[in-house]
């Protein structure tokens, strides 16, 4: 069986204004939104919905629970997807001093493990960290194959190697 979740983040602070982007997409209670496509609405329910507010934290205390089921054994997945420079990136990696899923998961994945290991539990780790850009699929852990370099607003850039 699969179960999947679906959140929504809302994030002004990328690509438009506050005022602006309050004209398009209106925040209706904790599971819905909906979006002013020229005039014509559209109504999107979620299993969450997170406003403007919400901090990495708040964002990461909901789906850690999906990273509990993947300490018990379950395979687990979160994937970000959105428009460029709507914030995906932050809500998964974050800052040093402000950190997102990826790095407060892998936290929480070894403190658990950490914890079961004092009562002779084992486990094997296994992690993907892939990018779908422009429809093609990016191994991030895989060096060999690609180069990372940092752009002036600090960003990675990932280029094949020819």
């Amino acid at each position: 069986m699969i179960y999947l979740r679906q959140y929504a983040r809302i994030n002004t602070s990328y690509t438009l204004s506050s005022s602006k982007l309050s004209s398009l997409i209106k925040y209706i209670d904790e599971f819905s939104i909906k979006i002013n496509d020229n005039g014509k609405q559209h109504k999107f329910t979620f299993n969450k919905v997170f406003p403007s507010t919400a901090t990495q934290l708040d964002i990461f205390e909901d789906v850690s629970t999906l990273i509990q089921s993947a300490v018990d054994g379950y395979n687990a997945s979160i994937i970000a997807y959105g428009l460029t420079g709507s914030g995906k990136t932050y809500t998964m990696e974050g800052t040093h001093d402000n950190p997102g899923i990826i790095t407060r998961s892998i936290n929480l994945i070894f403190s658990q493990i950490e914890q079961l290991q004092r009562v002779d539990w084992r486990y094997k780790v296994e992690v993907s960290f892939i990018e779908i850009y422009n429809e093609k699929i990016y191994d991030l852990l895989d060096k060999s194959l690609k180069q990372c370099f940092d752009n002036a607003d600090g960003r990675s850039i990932i280029k094949e190697d020819n």
